[in-house]
């Protein structure tokens, strides 16, 4: 008895066919960032100061911070957030500033302010009227200076240390 096999398969046997599977589109929980006005987040001026450093020794309003360990995507959509309701705000590094605290990125709306109130209140002004959105702080290399900060604490007051001597 002699038996053949064949290699290719007769046109009489039945074909598997093989396909390829798809994957699940998975959803994202954030959009990526739009395209932002206004400069580029940035950790240093053109002459090489930090950024913020015309800032210094003035009132800002700060609008975000987000920990630097977050990246600069999680920055980027920060301030692209932000800029919809302050197309003037800008990024700096906390850690060059004695005056807040360390291993932050910082979105802010440079002022200048008289004080943290009129800070609050220009935040007040876009939209912004809770502390997570806006806070007055006093911005500058002295650590004794971190505790100026002003809240906003409805009705249109404010709570903090507002004012600098």
């Amino acid at each position: 008895m002699t038996t053949s096999a064949s290699a290719a398969p007769s046109k009489s046997e039945t074909h598997a066919t093989t396909t390829t599977p798809t994957l699940p589109t998975l959803p994202t929980s954030v959009a990526a960032p739009e395209r932002t006005t206004g400069p580029l987040p940035t950790t240093a001026t053109a002459d090489n100061r930090p950024a913020g450093e015309d800032s210094a020794d003035t009132w800002i309003a700060q609008l975000w911070s987000e920990p630097i360990v977050s990246g600069p995507v999680a920055r980027d959509r920060q301030l692209t957030i932000v800029r919809r309701q302050v197309p003037e705000a800008i990024v700096l590094r906390s850690d060059a500033f004695a005056s807040l605290r360390a291993g932050y990125w910082v979105v802010y709306a440079p002022g200048p302010y008289a004080n943290g109130s009129a800070a609050v209140a220009f935040c007040a002004e876009r939209g912004r009227t809770t502390p997570n959105q806006c806070v007055g702080r006093y911005l500058s290399h002295r650590a004794a200076d971190i505790v100026y900060i002003c809240r906003p604490a409805g009705g249109g007051t404010t709570a903090g240390a507002c004012r600098r001597p």
